[in-house]
Formats: structure tokens, C-alpha cells, sequence
């Protein structure tokens, strides 16, 4: 920036005129009416120097300018009317690509030996428990300890009706889930990203493993001895409800999953309530299981097809 100005800041001294000043034996600078810089020392005359000699220092009131900026430069968000121009379809396609990262979720798909491995060990480790507190409630109780037997108060009591109890409550819970798939997206995100991390590497024979022994299992812990231990009732039941959803928050999925478990554990330890047969939730649990993995192996296959 040229120096335009009559005025010069941050100098010990000013002239307004191009004669020499007196060499006092101090040196100094100067500026003239044409705004150039000079200098002057007591040992030499004074000269023009150039003005990047100098530093120039800005006072304490001025203030900086703000930069302009042309809104003819400004970045133009493209619109309808701009598609099919190339600069258009590029920022399109830009915007496109960010959208599709930040929508897209990785999962990790587990092999079939690493499935069938995990639900036979946590089905194993979840029967072995309920049959442990089953056995040992009932030992106690024989011993006259303060505790609720749950080998007695949650039997194998099969009667002919139960089988309509059994189905309805298999129509109740499918019926449900597939609502929510469909009016609850958290819902149906963690329910697909589940199903698909664990079934797609399974063989549809595989299916029945993978329901029926968690099935059995799970109702064998938390209806055959959770439930029983708290009370043959609507506590005992919402009780081992609650911690059968609070459980499957594991896994990557999330507290509309785990809020959907919750019901259904409800659901199935108040068929065992009303029955006091341990059969009904068991294979309720199982069919439903079943019935959710070959509907969601439809749908994935649909959607393949259909691309």
C-alpha cells in the first residue's frame, strides 16, 4: 500500500518541508508533503529511503475494513433449472455422494460357524443358569428357606388349550412387529441391521436353529426361573420383561429394539402367568422367532431381486 497520506505514524519526527534537519547528533525520519520517507543521522546527510524501511504501524483507532465481496462470486447453490449444465450435474452429484456416506451403515457380517457357535454357547450358558436357580429355589424351599419356589410354580402343565394360547400369542407378536417395521423407522433399522448381520450367512435350515434354541433358552431363564422368583404374577412378569429388554441393547442395536423386547417379554411372561405352563412361552418364543427370520430372508431377497 502506497503511502497517500500526510500524515506518518510511529516516527520520533516530521518535517512538513524537504530540507535537511539539523544534525543534532540524534538520528531520525521524516515525512514530506508528498508522502515520501526520509531519514537523517548526524553523521551523514539526509536521503529518501524506501518506505519497506519503515515499519508502519496503525493507530489504535483505526478501523479495519471490512473485505467486500462480490455476491456475483458468491457460490450459487444450483437449482431444477441449472440441471443438465455441467458445473450443475458435478455439485449435484457432490451433494449426492455426501448424502449417500452419511445415510449408508456399515455392518459386519458373521460367518455361519460364528452364528451357530455364539447361539449354542449363550443358549447354553442361559438354560444352564435357569435350570441352576430352578433347582436351587426348590432345594431351598424344601429346606424351608424364605424363597419362592420356581420349580414348582412354573411347571410343564401342557392342557389342549394351550395350544390356542401359544398360537394366539405367536399371531400377536408377529402381527405387531410387522406393524412397527413399517410406522417405526429406529425400530425397523436396528431390527433389518440385526437380522442382517446375523442370517444372511445361514442356510434356511439353519433358521430353525437359531430360533428355537434361544427360544427355549431365554424362556427357561427369565419365565421359568426369573419370573417365578419374583412372583407368578403381573410383577414377575414385568420384571423379567424389563431385563429381557435391557439385555438386547447389546449388539449394535438400539433402545427402540430394546423397548420393542421389553413388550414382548412382557407378552410372553403373562402367557406363562395365565397358563403357569413354561411350554407356551417356550414355543411361542420359538415359532415367532422363526416366523420373523423367514420373513425378514423374503423381504432381503425381494429387495435383491427387485435392484
Amino acid at each position: 500500500m502506497e503511502l497517500a497520506t500526510r500524515s506518518c505514524y510511529g516516527f520520533s519526527h516530521a518535517t512538513s518541508s524537504l530540507a535537511p534537519p539539523s544534525t543534532s547528533g540524534r538520528n531520525g525520519a521524516f515525512c514530506s508533503r508528498s508522502g515520501k520517507l526520509g531519514a537523517f543521522s548526524s553523521t551523514s546527510s539526509w536521503r529518501f529511503l524506501p518506505k519497506d524501511s519503515f515499519e508502519v504501524r496503525r493507530p489504535s483507532f483505526v478501523v479495519a475494513a471490512k473485505k467486500y465481496e462480490d455476491p456475483a462470486n458468491k457460490p450459487k447453490t444450483p437449482s431444477s433449472a441449472d440441471v443438465g449444465k455441467p458445473d450443475a450435474n458435478k455439485s449435484l452429484e457432490g451433494q449426492d455422494e455426501i448424502s449417500k456416506k452419511s445415510s449408508n451403515t456399515t455392518v459386519t457380517l458373521a460367518t455361519r460357524e460364528e452364528v451357530l457357535k455364539a447361539c449354542r454357547n449363550t443358549s447354553g450358558a442361559l438354560a444352564a443358569a435357569g435350570i441352576a436357580i430352578r433347582q436351587g429355589t426348590h432345594w431351598a424351599a424344601e429346606a424351608n428357606w424364605p424363597v419362592n419356589d420356581c420349580y414348582i410354580n412354573m411347571t410343564y402343565s401342557f392342557e389342549l388349550w394351550h395350544l390356542g394360547a401359544t398360537a394366539g400369542t405367536v399371531v400377536l407378536i408377529a402381527s405387531l412387529r410387522q406393524i412397527l417395521l413399517s410406522t417405526w423407522p429406529e425400530f425397523a433399522a436396528s431390527s433389518r441391521q440385526s437380522n442382517k448381520q446375523v442370517l444372511s450367512s445361514l442356510q434356511l435350515n439353519d433358521y430353525l436353529v437359531v430360533s428355537f434354541l434361544p427360544g427355549v433358552s431365554e424362556e427357561l431363564f427369565f419365565r421359568g426361573a426369573i419370573l417365578p422368583l419374583v412372583g407368578v404374577d403381573w410383577s414377575g412378569a414385568a420384571v423379567a420383561g424389563l431385563i429381557f429388554g435391557i439385555l438386547h441393547l447389546t449388539g449394535g442395536r438400539n433402545a427402540a429394539f430394546a423397548a420393542w423386547a421389553s413388550f414382548v417379554g412382557l407378552v410372553y411372561g403373562l402367557a406363562a402367568v395365565y397358563t403357569t405352563d413354561l411350554a407356551v412361552p417356550m414355543v411361542a418364543h420359538s415359532v415367532a422367532n422363526l416366523v420373523a427370520a423367514y420373513v425378514w430372508r423374503i423381504e432381503e431377497d425381494n429387495r435383491m431381486n427387485s435392484k
